[in-house]
């Protein structure tokens, strides 16, 4: 499995569409991104449903595919549980 740490990502969620982020941390089974962009309303709806990141690397194109978390005292993070 390719790292993405310190990438530059878009994370695709339901209904909202494509967000910027970076990926602060990272371990087998979570993935931690920091959103470049306001929080967008409605982000609420759509926690604990599939989402996809994806980034451009020197390997091609890579997509990691998991569930959402969101935590308004921590708005501009983003959990992601990755899917086995």
């Amino acid at each position: 499995m390719s790292r993405l740490r310190s990438h530059y990502v878009t994370v695709l969620l339901a209904q909202i569409g494509g967000l910027p982020a970076v990926v602060e941390a990272e371990s087998d089974d979570e993935i931690l991104l920091s959103l470049s962009v306001r929080v967008p309303p409605g982000i609420d709806r759509v926690l604990d449903r599939p989402v996809r990141i994806e980034c451009i690397s020197s390997r091609g194109i890579q997509r990691v595919t998991g569930r959402a978390a969101w935590s308004p005292d921590n708005p501009d993070q983003l959990r992601i549980a990755r899917e086995a």
